[in-house]
């Protein structure tokens, strides 16, 4: 089986000088963790626990799309 490579709406796999991650427009970035943790502690009960693993997830997903390729 071949491995193809995943599209992922707003990434842009090719190498260049712009950054590859673009940005949603529609919503704030927080200047740093410390803001996005101010923010989400704005919420609370099931809706705290989904703000958080949301945020953390969508981190999670741009700490794997830019990290630098590992080879072995």
């Amino acid at each position: 089986m071949e491995n193809k490579p995943i599209k992922l709406r707003g990434f842009d796999p090719e190498p260049t000088t712009k950054p590859a991650i673009k940005p949603c427009n529609i919503f704030h970035t927080p200047e740093d963790m410390d803001e996005l943790e101010q923010y989400l502690a704005n919420f609370s009960g099931g809706e705290a626990i989904a703000a958080r693993v949301s945020a953390m997830m969508a981190w999670n997903l741009a700490c794997k799309l830019t990290a630098p390729e590992v080879t072995k």
